[in-house]
Formats: C-alpha cells, sequence, structure tokens
C-alpha cells in the first residue's frame, strides 16, 4: 500500500541536474526533514503523471533545484505552479527554491523569478553549502504562518549533520570526479550552448556501450570551450575526466600517458611511449564513468588505436567533418545572436546593449572574434562602440587591399588587425610570428631559445644568381635574441600577447590558437613569407637532431613542431628548398626510429621530391635520398621497391664518387641485405663481400663500418651454410663493434643476435639462448618494448627455449614477438606471418 504520510517538501529538478537533488534530499535527511523524490520515491512502471500529482498533494512545500536547465523545462512550472497558488503571497513558505548553478535566466520562470531562493551558488564547499540550504531552510520556515508555535522538524538540529550510513552519503556535485585531468578552469564568460550541451549529453548515453560524439566546426566557432563546458556540467556522472591533446600523434601519447600516471598505471620514465599508451586504452576498455575529450584532433584516422572500448563516454573536437561510423556528429554553429550580445556585455563591462549587437552582427557571432573584441574593450578602456568604429574602418581597408577568403576569415582576421597595429614593430610582434610557424600547443620556450640563438650565430644569403651581386638577407630571429637572453624582457614580451588573449603560458610551454596562427601567416607578402619560412626552417634544423639510437627521445617534442612547419611550407607560394629536404629526412629517420614505417616512406618520398628538383636526379644527396627510402620500403616488406630503389641510389653514387668510395659499401650493404630476403644469396654475398673491401681499405680492419660488413657477410654465409666462416665473421664484428660503440649499443644487439643463430645452428643451445637474451635486453632499453627489433629478438630467445624444452617460456615470448610484430606492420606482413608460424608450430607441438 503506498506511503500516504504527509512530508515536509516535494524535491522538484530536471534529469539533468538529479546530482544536485539527490544531494539535497541527502542533507535534508541528515537533518530530519522528509521529503518525496522521484529519484528514490517514483516506482518503475507506475503512471508518472499520477505519481507527481499524488506527490505533490501529499507534500507541504516544493523545493525547486534552479539551474539553467530547470528554468528551461516545460514540466517545470507545473510542479510548483499549485502551491504558488495556494500561496502567492510566500507568507507560508511554500515555495522555498534552492539555487544551485549560475547563469540562468529568471524571466523566463516570471511568477518564480518573485520568490527568494536559497543560493548555493558561490559556497566555498561541501560544508558551506550544507549550511546554507539548512540555515535558509529553517530561517525560511520557522517564519511561516502555519507554524507559528511548533519549530520545524529540522529545528534545534546543527547545521550540518552527519547521515546515519557514510555509505549512503550522495556526492557533492561540485566535487571533482576521481581523476579530473587537464580539463582546465571553468570558462567564466561562457553563455549560451545550453541547447548543444544538452545534445552532447543525449548522444553520451549509457554505461555498458561505448558513446563517442564528434563535434565539427570552423577553428574559432567555440568547439574546445563547448567541450570544456560540458566537462563542467556533466562532470558529476563521471568518476574520470580527462583531456587529451589530439593534434598530433606526439603530443596525444604524451597526454594519454600522464593519464596514466594520474591512475597510478605508470610510475617513473617511460622507455616505449606507445606501448604505455597501449596499456591505459586497454585499462580503460574494462571500465566505466569515464570521459576522454580528444581536442582538435586531425580527422578518424589519427585516433586509430587512442580508442577504449567499454562503458565510457568520448568526445572529439575537429575541423573534420567527416566522422560518419565512428561517432555520432555534431556541427557545432555560430553563437545565437542574443548570446553573443550576452557574452560582449559579461567580458568586456560595457553596458550599451546596442553597440554590442551591431558588433556581433558585424562579427558574424564567431566567438573567438567576440572573444577578443570584448578583450580589446577591456584591455585598453575603451567603450564597444568605439571599438566597433575602429572595427568598421579596418574592415573596409582590409577589403579594400583585396585580402580574400570566406566572410568570417576575414571578420576574424580585421578583429585582430587592431591588435596588430599595436604591436607592429614590437617583440611582441616578432614573437608572434615566429609562433605562428609552429604547431599550437607546448611550444617550448627552451626550444625557441636554442633556435634564436642559433640565428644569432649565422646568416643566410640570399638566393640569386651572382654571388657578388647577393645581398645579406635581414634575420628575422635575431631581434629575439635579445629577449631570450634576458628572462625580465621575455616576460613583458610573452606578457604583451597575453594580455590580448593572442598566448597563453603555462610555466615554460607557450599556445596559440591556430586560427591566430593562420591570420598572423597571412598578413606577410609572398617575399616576406619565404623570408620568414627560412629562418624558422633553418632555426629548427639546428636544434633537431636526426634520430640515431635511442636519441628519438630527445627529438620526440620537436616531432609536431616541424610537421606543422612543413604543412605550413606546403599550404604556401613558396617552392621548397634544399633545408626543407633535410627536416623532412629528420622526420623520416624519427618514424623510422620508432617503427612507424608508413610515416618515415612519406617523409622520405618528399624529400627525395625536392632534392631531385633543386640538385637534378644524379646527384649524391639524391643517392642518400633513395638509400633511406629503400631501407623503409624494406621494413615495410616491399622488396621489389626497395631493390628498384637501392640499386638506383648505387648507380648515382658509383657515377659520382667513384667505385671505391665508402659510400657506395653502403649502398652495396643495403642492397645485399634486400637481395638476401629476395633468396639471392650469391648476389647478397658478392655485395657485402665487395662492401667489406672497400671499407677495410678506407678505414681499417677495426673500423665499426668495417664490422657492419663482417655482420652482414656472416648471415649470408650461415644462410649458405657455411657456419664455421659465419661464425668467425660474426665473432670478429661482435668484438670490434664492443670496442667501438660499447657493449649496449644496439649495435653490438645485432652482433649477438647473428651469432646466436649461427651458434644455435651448431647445437650450442645455451649458449645461442645467452646471446639472444643478451640482445634482447639491449634492445629493449634502446628502442622500448614494443619495436619490431625486440620482437625479433623475442622470437630467436622463444625458438631456442622451446628446443631446450622450456615450453612456457617459449610461448610467453612467441605471444609477445607476434602482439608487436603485428601491432608495428600489420597481419599481412611477411615478418608477422613468419614469426606467427613459429608461435602455430609450438602449440601444435604443445
Amino acid at each position: 500500500m503506498p506511503d500516504e504520510k504527509r512530508r515536509d517538501f516535494f524535491i522538484s529538478y530536471t534529469k539533468a541536474d538529479e546530482s544536485w537533488a539527490t544531494w539535497i534530499a541527502q542533507a535534508l535527511e541528515a537533518a530530519d526533514y522528509t521529503f518525496i523524490i522521484q529519484a528514490w520515491d517514483f516506482v518503475p512502471g507506475t503512471n508518472f503523471v499520477h505519481s507527481m500529482e499524488d506527490a505533490v498533494q501529499r507534500c507541504d512545500r516544493v523545493l525547486p533545484v534552479l539551474t539553467p536547465a530547470y528554468r528551461r523545462s516545460g514540466y517545470a512550472s507545473a510542479e510548483w505552479y499549485a502551491f504558488f497558488g495556494a500561496d502567492p503571497t510566500g507568507t507560508d513558505r511554500r515555495i522555498v527554491p534552492v539555487r544551485v548553478l549560475p547563469d540562468g535566466d529568471e524571466k523566463q520562470l516570471s511568477l518564480l523569478q518573485q520568490v527568494v531562493y536559497i543560493d548555493l551558488v558561490g559556497a566555498e564547499n561541501e560544508i558551506a553549502s550544507r549550511e546554507r540550504l539548512i540555515s535558509g531552510l529553517r530561517a525560511a520556515l520557522l517564519g511561516a504562518s502555519d507554524r507559528p508555535h511548533t519549530p520545524f522538524p529540522g529545528a534545534g538540529l546543527p547545521l550540518v549533520a552527519t547521515p546515519a550510513s557514510e555509505q549512503e552519503i550522495a556526492p557533492f556535485p561540485r566535487d571533482l570526479p576521481t581523476i579530473w585531468l587537464n580539463v582546465g578552469p571553468y570558462l567564466k564568460h561562457f553563455v549560451g550552448r545550453e541547447a548543444l550541451i544538452e545534445r552532447v549529453g543525449e548522444t553520451l548515453r549509457g554505461e555498458n556501450a561505448l558513446a563517442i560524439t564528434a563535434m565539427h566546426g570552423l577553428g574559432g566557432i567555440g568547439k574546445t570551450e563547448l567541450a570544456r563546458a560540458y566537462c563542467w556540467t556533466r562532470k558529476d556522472d563521471y568518476d574520470l575526466v580527462a583531456w587529451l591533446r589530439a593534434e598530433e600523434p606526439t603530443s596525444l601519447t604524451e597526454d594519454v600517458i600522464e593519464l596514466g600516471r594520474a591512475a597510478g598505471l605508470i610510475d617513473g620514465e617511460v622507455s616505449d611511449a606507445p606501448e604505455a599508451a597501449r596499456l591505459v586504452v586497454r585499462w580503460l576498455t574494462g571500465k566505466s564513468r569515464w570521459l576522454l575529450v580528444y581536442d582538435n584532433a586531425t580527422d578518424r584516422h589519427s585516433l586509430a588505436g587512442f580508442l577504449p572500448s567499454g562503458g565510457g563516454h568520448v568526445l572529439i573536437t575537429s575541423r573534420h567533418p567527416d566522422w560518419a561510423g565512428l561517432a555520432t556528429k555534431l556541427d557545432v554553429p555560430t553563437l545565437e545572436p542574443d548570446d553573443s550580445v550576452k557574452l560582449l556585455l559579461q567580458r568586456s563591462g560595457d553596458v550599451d546593449e546596442g553597440a554590442a549587437r551591431e558588433l556581433a552582427q558585424a562579427l558574424a557571432y564567431l566567438p573567438l572574434a567576440l572573444e577578443h573584441a570584448a578583450a580589446y574593450v577591456e584591455v585598453h578602456g575603451v567603450t564597444l562602440r568605439h571599438y566597433f568604429g575602429l572595427y568598421t574602418e579596418q574592415k573596409v581597408r582590409l577589403l579594400a587591399r583585396g585580402s580574400g577568403g570566406a566572410e568570417d576569415t576575414v571578420t576574424v582576421a580585421t578583429t585582430w588587425e587592431l591588435i596588430f597595429q599595436q604591436l607592429r614593430g614590437s617583440l611582441a610582434s616578432e614573437l608572434l610570428m615566429l609562433l605562428s610557424f609552429l604547431a599550437p600547443e607546448k611550444i617550448s620556450l627552451h626550444m625557441l631559445r636554442s633556435m634564436v640563438e642559433q640565428a644569432g650565430n649565422s646568416s643566410s644569403p640570399t638566393q640569386g644568381e651572382g654571388a657578388g651581386d647577393a645581398e645579406p638577407q635581414v634575420n628575422k630571429l635575431q631581434p629575439l635574441a635579445g629577449a631570450f637572453a634576458d628572462g625580465m624582457r621575455l616576460d613583458e614580451t610573452i606578457g604583451a600577447l597575453q594580455a590580448h588573449s593572442l598566448v597563453h603560458r603555462a610555466g615554460d610551454d607557450l599556445s596559440v590558437h591556430r586560427l591566430v596562427q593562420e591570420v598572423t601567416r597571412s598578413r606577410l607578402c609572398d617575399e616576406g613569407l619565404g623570408a620568414w619560412q627560412r629562418q624558422v626552417v633553418d632555426g629548427l634544423l639546428a636544434v633537431l637532431p636526426r634520430a640515431e639510437g635511442d636519441s628519438h627521445r630527445a627529438c620526440a617534442p620537436m616531432i609536431p613542431h616541424a610537421q606543422a612547419l612543413l604543412e605550413c611550407l606546403e599550404s604556401s607560394n613558396v617552392e621548397p628548398f634544399e633545408n626543407v629536404a633535410l627536416i623532412q629526412d629528420r622526420l623520416a629517420r624519427y618514424f623510422e626510429i620508432v617503427a612507424d614505417f608508413e610515416s618515415s616512406k612519406g617523409h622520405y618520398e618528399r624529400a627525395l621530391a625536392i632534392d631531385e628538383a633543386s640538385y637534378g636526379l644524379e646527384h649524391p644527396q639524391v643517392a642518400a635520398d633513395l638509400n633511406n627510402l629503400g631501407l623503409v620500403l624494406r621494413a615495410l616488406g616491399d622488396m621489389a621497391g626497395a631493390k628498384t630503389q637501392l640499386e638506383r641510389a648505387l648507380a648515382i653514387t658509383e657515377a659520382a664518387l667513384g667505385s671505391a668510395h665508402p659510400s657506395v659499401a653502403s649502398c652495396l650493404n643495403n642492397l645485399g641485405s634486400v637481395l638476401k630476403v629476395l633468396g639471392d644469396l650469391a648476389g647478397a654475398k658478392a655485395n657485402y663481400e665487395r662492401a667489406l673491401a672497400i671499407h677495410e681499405a678506407a678505414y681499417g680492419p677495426e673500423h665499426q663500418e668495417v664490422a657492419t660488413d663482417l655482420n652482414n657477410l656472416g648471415t649470408v654465409l650461415e644462410a649458405l651454410g657455411d657456419l664455421a666462416g659465419a661464425k668467425t665473421q660474426l665473432e670478429r664484428a661482435l668484438v670490434i663493434t664492443e670496442v667501438a660503440l660499447g657493449s649496449e649499443h644496439p649495435s653490438v644487439a645485432t652482433s649477438l643476435n647473428n651469432l646466436g643463430s649461427v651458434l644455435q645452428e651448431f647445437g650450442d643451445l645455451a649458449a645461442a639462448m645467452m646471446y639472444y637474451a643478451r640482445a634482447l635486453a639491449i634492445d629493449e632499453a634502446a628502442f622500448g618494448l614494443a619495436h619490431p627489433r625486440v620482437a625479433t629478438r623475442l622470437n630467436n630467445l622463444g625458438v631456442v627455449l622451446a628446443a631446450l624444452g622450456d615450453l612456457t617460456g617459449a610461448k610467453s615470448r612467441l605471444e609477445r614477438a607476434v602482439a608487436i610484430i603485428e601491432a608495428a606492420l600489420g597481419p599481412e606482413h611477411p615478418e608477422t606471418a613468419a614469426l606467427r608460424g613459429n608461435l602455430e608450430v609450438l602449440e601444435e607441438g604443445g
């Protein structure tokens, strides 16, 4: 039989605010008030309207939970209107609103706005909020005319009561989730977008299946701010909220690893960043109540391998519109006119609504343009009307110059032109121009300082036909040298940009919005753009080393900036030049080291094209590019393509440098490795022997290049069945390499692995196992736990363990080897098939 007892309160709220309603109910219960709340008292399967009417009739008062969502709700007024009719003057305190979130528009509830509410907005913490709630109720209810003599049940109780069961305490809605990573502060001046936030919430539903929503739109449209507002609005729905910078794989990997640290999964330095990131993704797959925001994702392919499954939510922001099949798409529009006016007035402090409306219309309601316009007004102490007059004049001037482009881009550029004019000729302007060619996030001041210092030590001549007629090119970076040498001056320079919200600084890292970068570059003529591009290319080239071994870790933070710089070059009308090929080469080498061979191939191909255009088809630099490309094609399993590139490289090098040059030996070695895979063992042996002879004549018998030749020759002798000859060559190679490079160098691992293979063929399994294990340890330390080289070492160790009878140890090594090689090279790669075959043989035999 239903409970017919009278209750003190009916708690009225919307579904979006259920966490607040249940927290208020918990506080009322602790203070011995009685109430009805839908979340606890409405039985599933019953008639909702009947239950609501019954609840209203049985409660003395209604407690509306005031939020923007409540004020917009069509059902809200129905729940409190009966109480208002019974007590229109408020004498009996039949309506006791509690405001829990700001920024509502009370005009939408014209009757309810007459009722004084208990305000929890601004309370410092849960204790202060509970005190405000209970003391507010006490003050309201003790003065009610229907209870002149008898205190209300909550009277006399402590302001902050302790619930009977700690396990039943509802979480305080303003408390952050257990993990709240890099979301940033709540945007004080964020306005509008309520319907979009609700729409995002509707698309991100369910606890047992992954839900993905992608918000896309023009740069500056407010996607990032909208995502941040959603995080704050719905934080009570999650135990984990993490903000991930998805514009580049490097930054995305870094942020996923940071999430792993916050979750306690990762401790100390990470030797293999991709594997560490995969660990975090796998961990999330088994969890629920999490939200990951992938901010500024390039496209759907850029998130491959970074999306968990399971019962969590993913929110993506991107300029790219193609998310169908992966995510629910939400096109983010410009702000509504009224919200644009509200933003301008709140942010600037001006009260001229007419001027705000005119300016908002002129700025096409673009959030980024509105924000910067308001910042200009605030910083300079002018009015919106004054700014609108300046803007109108500057827009006409820019259009007269034929700036072109889409209307919203022109509008944004014109908005920033006012600030650019103020900064013109300053160090801040020079710094902003430098930043405009780099990635927008994590621009290290240390990297910038090194680039500027290198620029101060060099001066490039202008390209021209007469060396005697060449004039010194103005060094665009050199003026910044003084600022970077003086900490206070540097702070002032950065501060000038921060004052206009053009850049943000977090410690030693700067960030700048992409649209700011684009508009900054667009102000340069072709000649000026070309000069800046050369200076930035030269500066970055001076600080970006060519990755070798484990030195790729030092390169990693600079990789996104090199990629961004190349994108700038490709989108401009400036012809690529020689140093651009070197940037391409260094990116290619980095990706080759981290086993991203497809990316490496693309960069090597672009370097080759530039060098062929710059030097001609028969230049030694072109041969070097062909060599590099051939090796990556070999790693990708394209042996025919690799052979073509390497044969061409050999022909060019011999013609240019002579048949006995050491560079010819390098070409012979690389071509020999491909011939060996293709089964041409005699051809491979001939190439290796010739390379060995060249290097011994050039460098002597103890040089590392000689050791490389000996290693290669030893492997082909083993394949030909000459085990004794192979062992002799490999033992000599190992001795030379350890002396030249040290016992922990990856080249030592190569010698150990190859010698272990020969010892295995001889039947000395114990010695072979020792060599394989040592090679594995060296490569894991140098390349990380998920590199294809590590997979090879694991495979070899697993095979010899199986031969020794340790089937359990063998299986674990082979399974790990297959997982690594498949992730790196794909399931169809010949190397993947070979390693998987070894595992299958073991499983069939076991």
